[in-house]
């Protein structure tokens, strides 16, 4: 692997980081990649982070904000997200934690109504809750949106209000 210098480094992310919202487990995996030696490393994370280029809460706000709106992910989900990009636990949570659970509870009663109708008749209730629970939502979450959802009974058929 060809070794970059300190000033080579900074200027790719910097550049890097003026185009889009990137961690600084991103930066640090970028920099590790390019071969830049560990001290050096860490004063290209500690100039990106001193100028404005990375701040993990701003990365956070905006992956939150994504993966909610675009990918319908829950809590659960976009934590785990996170923390794979590097973000520790305390600002994860601290993130999640300003969002009201109504935010979830409206994202995903229409992800649950759309799936009930791609569902046959056996184990409804199943495959709602794994489903939701794949998409990082919390029992609560989930429990709240099936009560919202009504079963009605017709003859020996079991069917699912979508209208409630």
């Amino acid at each position: 692997m060809k070794e970059i210098t300190y000033e080579q480094a900074l200027q790719r992310l910097t550049a890097w980081c003026a185009k889009g919202e990137h961690s600084t487990g991103e930066a640090k995996d970028k920099l590790f990649k390019l071969g830049l030696h560990e001290t050096e490393r860490q004063r290209v994370i500690d100039y990106l982070t001193d100028n404005g280029y990375i701040d993990d809460k701003r990365y956070a706000q905006a992956y939150i904000k994504d993966k909610l709106v675009f990918n319908g992910w829950g809590p659960k989900k976009i934590v785990q997200g996170l923390r794979q990009k590097g973000i520790d636990s305390q600002t994860c949570n601290a993130m999640i934690s300003e969002i009201d659970d109504d935010v979830f509870a409206e994202k995903l009663l229409p992800l649950m109504q759309k799936k009930l109708r791609t569902l046959s008749a056996d184990h409804q209730r199943d495959s709602l809750i794994r489903f939701a629970a794949q998409r990082g939502f919390t029992w609560q979450q989930i429990d709240a949106c099936l009560k919202q959802i009504q079963l009605t009974q017709t003859d020996d058929e079991t069917q699912w209000d979508l209208d409630a």
